[in-house]
């Protein structure tokens, strides 16, 4: 036999009550039923008729397990002010559905409880405002160039349709006052290859349109020139390929396509040499222009060469060195956590008074040691004087013996 599915099934909450709703589906026979299960019955019939609760009657429920009473309650002094208030919560309604509002009927209900001549007052103000601004709204958002929808603006705009407007307005003149410029940046847009659509740019750079025209044309002549070097690439013997050519030259473009014409024109070993000093003049970033370089070098093209390639070496050597030094750096360390400092500190000032409680007694121990070793040794001193003289007197007394045998 196989096993029950389970997998959708959500598991009754603690209790007796949850278990007798979730055995028999919330319709529990009479002589089952308790006083909770009761109660809990009575709050999913209000929730069901009061229309001012967002929450399911489960969440309520959860939230006020134990305190049903208090929950009916409330639920019924709701439905009583929903009974009293029949007509406007029907007006209501329609009306949040006619109205691009951020909230449903029933939070904005839950939210103007008692209240609901007041919001039923506000959503009149803006039903009136839309009623006045959307139709003129949708028209100027197709003759603008925007990127949203106008339902979009309109939920977003909610409640401020007449900003929305007086913007759109704004918009419009400043388009119509450049609308040969507009026109000239959608014939570039078609021929350049840009990530956003006009009426994204357009939008981005409302009231800066020469700007924006200013940049499409650098960036179609960019394309222009790139195309031209790859052309010539293939017309030309270099000793790199174009894609490395527009990398070296890359933001100079026009140069690189000049630099190919006058290699193409030109004949001889000294037109690829001439060409080979000009690009590592750009890949090296030299201060000094390439001609004028090959004027002063004239006739010593091949030292000019030399001297480029060493400095381009030399730069990629000092690259190289950066990345490893900067691969290499000691991480600074990282701040202490608070909790770390906390007990330092803790620490510092717990223990700061034992350690020098200890200190103080350790140099006491050291002051008593000392007067020890000093009584002792003036006892020994003392003794060890007595002994000298008892030492001198010996030896008076044995050269006084001497000098009385040899006067005899």
């Amino acid at each position: 036999m196989a096993p029950f599915a389970t997998d959708d099934i959500d598991a009754p909450d603690a209790g007796f009550d949850s278990f007798l709703e979730f055995l028999f589906d919330a319709d529990i026979p009479k002589e089952l039923s308790t006083e909770g299960t009761e109660a809990r019955a009575e709050v999913r019939k209000l929730v069901a008729e009061v229309h001012s609760v967002p929450e399911s009657a489960d969440e309520l429920l959860r939230t006020y397990s134990g305190k049903e009473k208090v929950l009916i309650k409330s639920l019924s002094k709701m439905k009583v002010q929903e009974e009293e208030n029949a007509e406007t919560i029907a007006e209501i309604k329609a009306l949040v559905a006619e109205v691009n509002t951020t909230k449903s009927a029933a939070e904005l209900l839950a939210t103007y409880v008692g209240r609901y001549e007041l919001l039923l007052t506000n959503l009149r103000m803006m039903k009136a405002k839309q009623d006045e601004n959307v139709p003129e709204i949708r028209k100027l958002v197709e003759e603008v160039h925007i990127p949203k929808s106008a339902d979009e603006l309109l939920r977003t705009y909610s409640g401020r349709e007449d900003v929305l407007k007086k913007s759109l307005s704004k918009m419009k003149i400043q388009e119509e006052e450049n609308a040969e410029t507009i026109a000239e940046i959608k014939a570039l847009m078609e021929e350049v290859d840009t990530a956003k659509s006009p009426a994204e740019l357009l939008a981005t750079y409302a009231g800066r349109y020469e700007i924006l025209l200013k940049n499409l044309k650098k960036m179609k002549a960019k394309q222009e020139n790139e195309a031209e070097a790859r052309r010539l690439v293939g017309e030309v013997k270099t000793d790199k390929t174009a894609d490395e050519l527009l990398e070296i030259y890359s933001g100079k473009e026009a140069l690189l396509v000049e630099n190919l014409n006058e290699l193409k024109n030109a004949e001889g070993d000294n037109a690829d040499m001439a060409f080979a000093v000009k690009t590592l003049v750009v890949e090296t970033k030299a201060p000094k222009a390439a001609d004028e370089l090959l004027a002063i070098y004239s006739g010593r093209e091949e030292m000019l060469l030399k001297n480029l390639r060493r400095m381009k070496a030399k730069q990629e050597e000092e690259k190289e060195k950066a990345l490893l030094a900067a691969k290499n750096a000691p991480k600074p360390p990282l701040p202490p956590s608070p909790t770390a400092s906390t007990a330092t500190a803790s620490t510092a000032a717990s223990g700061g008074s034992s350690s020098f409680k200890k200190k103080k007694d350790y140099n006491d121990v050291i002051r008593e040691r000392q007067m020890e070793q000093r009584r002792a040794e003036g006892l020994s001193t003392s003794t060890s004087i007595k002994k000298v003289r008892d030492y001198n007197d010996l030896i008076k007394e044995k050269k006084l013996e001497k000098q009385a045998s040899r006067r005899q």
